[in-house]
């Protein structure tokens, strides 16, 4: 009898066997995406957080820039000029590269710019600004009819797109997902 329990002893006390092993990798692999995948969505989230942070500042600027120029904001209306990001080193200056110059510059360039040239100017430098913090994003810009004027309520929206992060996204137009931040700039009553 005391042979036969230490044999049975014996048998058990030899260690861990492979499907033991097998199942413990397995849970811990599984463990570990999880982890990963959170890492993923944390990660996405902080950038989409950034992204709204980045449109709040540019539409922030934008009310700044239309207190500073309340007798052009009929001009904040128009289409926002695509024209390039980078100013011409050299050659002839467009409207928006002479209000960009500062006092400081060669005063053979510059010249007095009007209220609609410095609008056009702002709302350049406003979405030059947008597309280097948010990549794709569209400023636009809607006042109630007739137009933009002080004291009537102008619509800021900024938008852009970010990729699903839905593996079961089943068509193409839900494998994006489209944000949107959107204000209301009252020109001519001061910001808080």
């Amino acid at each position: 009898m005391n042979l036969q329990a230490h044999s049975l002893h014996k048998r058990y006390a030899r260690g861990m066997t492979l499907v033991e092993v097998l199942i413990a990798a397995t849970v811990i692999a599984v463990g570990l995406l999880g982890i990963a995948s959170l890492q993923v969505n944390a990660l996405q989230g902080a950038n989409d957080a950034r992204y709204r942070a980045n449109a709040t500042d540019v539409i922030a600027s934008l009310a700044d820039r239309l207190q500073a120029n309340l007798a052009g904001v009929a001009s904040y209306g128009n289409p926002i000029p695509t024209e390039s990001c980078a100013l011409a080193s050299d050659g002839t200056l467009s409207t928006i590269e002479r209000c960009a110059m500062s006092p400081d510059g060669p005063a053979s360039v510059v010249s007095q710019c009007t209220q609609a040239e410095m609008a056009a100017y702002d709302l350049w430098e406003v979405n030059c600004s947008l597309q280097t913090s948010i990549p794709g994003a569209v400023l636009s810009i809607t006042c109630p009819a007739p137009g933009c004027a002080t004291m009537t309520p102008m619509t800021v929206n900024i938008s852009w797109q970010t990729q699903n992060r839905n593996p079961d996204a089943a068509t193409a137009t839900e494998n994006f997902i489209l944000h949107d931040v959107v204000a209301t700039i009252l020109p001519g009553v001061p910001s808080l």
